[in-house]
C-alpha cells in the first residue's frame, strides 16, 4: 500500500477531488437556501456570523458524516491568517479536512453606502484566500437594503466561479429573515 492520497502529517486518508467538491457544493447550498435570520440592528458581521453561519455549517458538516471535516472562524475554531504584502486576512468561516483547506467564506454586509468597495474587498479576500490554498472559497452577502435585483445574481456568480473559483452567495432581508440565495 502506498501513502498516495494520505497526509503526510496524519496518516489520514485525504478527500479525493470530487468528494471534496461534494463538501463544498453542500457547504454553499445549505447557505444559499436555509432559513436564516437577518442580522440584528448593530449587529456587526463576526457575530452575525459566529450567532446565525457557524452552527448552520456546523450542522451540515455533521449531516455530511466524514470524519476529520472542522469549521472554524467567527464563532468556531480560530482560523490562521493569510498573509499578502504583509496584510493579515481572516477568513470568517473556513471548512476543512484533517488540515487540508477545503472552503474559505468572506460576509460582507451591503448597505446604502460603501456597497461597491465592501464587494469588491469580499472578491478580492476569497481570491486570497484560494490563493493561499483553499480549493474553493466563497462570498456571503448580506443586502441590507435590497437593491440586488434577483435576475443580476446568476450571471456574476457564474462569471465569479467561473474565473476566481469563488462561489457567490447572495442574501437579501425580508422582514427579520434573510430570503434565499436568488
Amino acid at each position: 500500500m502506498t501513502n498516495e492520497g494520505r497526509s503526510a502529517s496524519e496518516g489520514r486518508q485525504r478527500l479525493t477531488d470530487r468528494q471534496a467538491q461534494r463538501v463544498v457544493d453542500l457547504v454553499v447550498a445549505r447557505l444559499r437556501r436555509e432559513t436564516l435570520p437577518a442580522p440584528r440592528e448593530g449587529e456587526a458581521e463576526p457575530a452575525f456570523t459566529a450567532r446565525v453561519l457557524q452552527p448552520v455549517v456546523a450542522e451540515e458538516l455533521e449531516r455530511i458524516g466524514i470524519g476529520g471535516l472542522v469549521n472554524a472562524g467567527d464563532g468556531a475554531a480560530p482560523v490562521a491568517s493569510v498573509s499578502v504584502l504583509a496584510l493579515q486576512f481572516f477568513p470568517d468561516i473556513t471548512v476543512s479536512h484533517y488540515g487540508e483547506r477545503l472552503l474559505a467564506i468572506e460576509v460582507k454586509y451591503l448597505t446604502a453606502a460603501g456597497r461597491q468597495g465592501a464587494f469588491a474587498s469580499a472578491v478580492g479576500q476569497a481570491s486570497l484566500y484560494r490563493q493561499a490554498g483553499y480549493r474553493l472559497a466563497a462570498v456571503l452577502v448580506v443586502d441590507l437594503v435590497n437593491r440586488i435585483e434577483p435576475g443580476d445574481v446568476a450571471a456574476s456568480a457564474d462569471a465569479l466561479r467561473a474565473t476566481q473559483g469563488v462561489s457567490l452567495i447572495v442574501r437579501r432581508r425580508s422582514a427579520g429573515t434573510l430570503l434565499q440565495h436568488v
